[in-house]
C-alpha cells in the first residue's frame, strides 16, 4: 500500500501514513485508480471528477491530467484494471474446478462477492 496521505470526501483519511514519501509513478498511477474505483462505487459514474478525483486523492487537477488527460481515460482505465482482475479470479478458479458445480461457484464468487 502507499505511504501517501489521501483525504476522502467525508474528509477522513483513506491511506494513514507513518512518514510522508514520493510514491513511484506506478504507485502513483495505481493510487489514483484505486481512489477514482473507490469514489465511483460509493457515488456512481457521474460523481468522478478530475476534480474530485485529485481533491479525494491530495494531489493536483494538474497531476491527474498528466497521468491521464481526460476523464473518460481514468473510467477507460479502471475499466481495464476490473476486467483483468475479473479475468485473472476466474482463471485461477477454473483452473480448480473438477466439476459443473465448482465452475458454476468460480463464476458466482467473481460475480456476487464483492470485496
Amino acid at each position: 500500500m502507499s505511504t501517501d496521505r489521501a483525504d476522502n470526501d467525508q474528509g477522513q483519511e483513506t491511506q494513514p501514513p507513518s512518514r510522508r514519501t514520493r510514491m513511484s509513478p506506478a504507485s502513483r498511477r495505481e493510487f489514483l485508480l484505486d481512489t477514482a474505483r473507490s469514489i465511483i462505487e460509493r457515488d456512481g459514474l457521474d460523481a468522478l471528477t478530475i476534480e474530485r478525483l485529485a481533491r479525494s486523492s491530495a494531489v493536483s487537477e494538474q497531476l491527474v491530467f498528466h497521468y491521464f488527460g481526460t476523464r473518460a481515460a481514468i473510467l477507460s482505465e479502471v475499466l481495464s484494471r476490473e476486467l483483468t482482475r475479473y479475468n485473472e479470479v476466474v482463471e485461477k478458479g477454473l483452473l480448480l474446478a473438477v466439476n459443473f458445480e465448482d465452475v458454476v461457484r468460480v463464476y458466482c464468487a467473481a460475480n456476487f462477492d464483492h470485496r
